[in-house]
């Protein structure tokens, strides 16, 4: 590796989503680490935010090592760590499970950890055990936070490895329109700890496709069905935190982290723990739009029959009226949440008042979405979609990659496109978002929702 301002550049750990070197800074003479995302999750950072500079001078004692800073070179962003030596906690789980004793110590600290996160305001993509370290000086874990996001937002760019994917929740899959909170992270969490008893992940499938699919709509077999040595109650708790639905989770790292104290000191002074009452001291953070609605079947049953009609290959437009707060846009999330068990794409764009200069917000941003699910499906379902939009499209294919550059992701680098006058590129560009639109239903169903359409340009 090579990176201008550093030198002594030495590899110490490589995995599927990233390699670890240790160098020297040269501005400052410091020993840092640095860390190298690999294509095409390189230069995937909001380098503008970020945890604070008083923030990250606590990092030894909450137990987070966060970026000094970010470097870009090669269009390749990198994260720049404090140094740090320690062991990957990914290996030692993968070992063999872990004893209660282990268990409740790693996973007291790692509860506390997520909890100091949660207090500065925080959610982190990043919780995997790839990401954590036990530090050799303290025998204390620590967590890699590259990329943390503000609670609330959505995140922009999620990975979909298979390595990663395996820990996300539902929310972080991008098919149900949840806001990420603290509870996206429990569920995180949860998938950690069922690996820490069991020496297994959750649900048993190797294509990506397939565990996006389970974290929507599998229950996991409970952990204490695979290990009889695990308390009952212990099994209750890391079910809870995978519950589908964010409101049977564990609602703070608090009141999880409660209920695991009270485990671990009943092992500690009897060697057992006995069943009782989880989530007493869970407390209701200030979550906002719950997603529940009641007495709107009517609508409901007539966007699904939309959708019928669209399976046999017809063409339906489809319009939702009223004053703003009536509900139009969570009756769409609901129907989305129908979807979910129908070979459909659904995708979803919004007119801003503050961008009506810029041409096709809305429809860039669902396609958007529509390239990361084709992404999420795995190896051969992108090889399939290259190969179909290269049929399809053949030349024009830049067309699209000019409006949609994430769809190189998908067909390879095109040839920059041919300038004409505007209303040749009108035209060229209508003609082949058709076909491009075309090759897409002709495999399956689309369905694109266009939010706040009084604010079209």
């Amino acid at each position: 590796m090579f990176l201008p301002g550093y030198n002594h550049i030495e590899k110490l750990e490589d995995t599927n989503l990233w390699t670890l070197y240790h160098a020297r800074s040269i501005a400052d003479n410091l020993d840092v680490m640095i860390q190298e995302f690999h294509y095409p999750f390189a230069g995937t950072f909001d380098t503008d935010k970020g945890i604070s500079r008083n923030n990250r001078d606590e990092r030894t004692t909450n137990g987070l090592i966060v970026p000094i800073r970010y470097e870009t070179f090669q269009q390749k962003t990198v994260c720049i760590y404090p140094l740090f030596y320690g062991h990957s906690f990914e290996k030692r789980i993968e070992e063999q499970a872990l004893s209660l004793k282990e268990f409740f110590s790693f996973a007291l600290q790692l509860v506390r950890i997520i909890k100091n996160l949660h207090n500065l305001g925080w959610t982190t993509p990043d919780l995997h055990p790839a990401n954590l370290y036990i530090l050799e000086q303290e025998n204390k874990l620590a967590l890699l936070c590259a990329n943390p996001v503000l609670i609330g937002e959505q995140i922009k760019h999620a990975i979909y490895s298979f390595d990663r994917v395996a820990y996300y929740a539902p929310e972080y899959t991008g098919r149900t329109d949840r806001a990420l909170d603290r509870r996206t992270d429990l569920y995180s969490l949860g998938v950690i700890f069922y690996q820490m008893l069991t020496n297994a992940l959750p649900f048993h499938v190797k294509e990506r496709a397939q565990i996006i699919y389970s974290h929507l709509t599998a229950l996991p077999e409970a952990p204490h069905r695979l290990n009889s040595e695990i308390p009952q109650v212990l099994s209750d708790m890391i079910v809870k935190l995978l519950a589908k639905m964010a409101e049977e989770r564990y609602q703070s790292a608090e009141g999880l982290e409660a209920d695991l104290e009270k485990c671990a000191i009943q092992f500690n002074k009897e060697g057992e723990v006995s069943n009782f009452q989880i989530g007493m001291f869970d407390s209701l953070k200030s979550y906002e739009n719950v997603s529940i609605m009641y007495g709107r079947e009517i609508e409901k049953n007539k966007l699904m029959n939309s959708y019928q009609e669209i399976t046999q290959g017809g063409m339906k437009v489809v319009t939702i009226q009223g004053p703003s707060g009536i509900g139009k846009t969570e009756l769409v999330n609901q129907f989305k949440e129908k979807l979910l068990q129908e070979n459909a794409f659904y995708i979803n764009g919004k007119f801003d008042q503050l961008k009506k200069n810029i041409p096709y917000v809305p429809i860039i941003q669902a396609f958007r979405l529509l390239i990361k699910q084709i992404i999420s499906q795995g190896e051969q379902a992108v090889e399939k979609w290259k190969q179909l939009f290269h049929e399809k499209l053949a030349e024009q294919t830049n067309v699209i990659t000019f409006l949609l550059p994430e769809l190189e992701w998908i067909t390879g680098k095109q040839q920059p496109l041919e300038s004409l006058d505007s209303v040749q590129n009108h035209h060229r560009l209508l003609v082949t978002f058709h076909k491009f639109i075309t090759a897409i239903t002709d495999e399956r169903p689309l369905i694109i929702f266009i939010d706040d359409i009084q604010w079209a340009d």
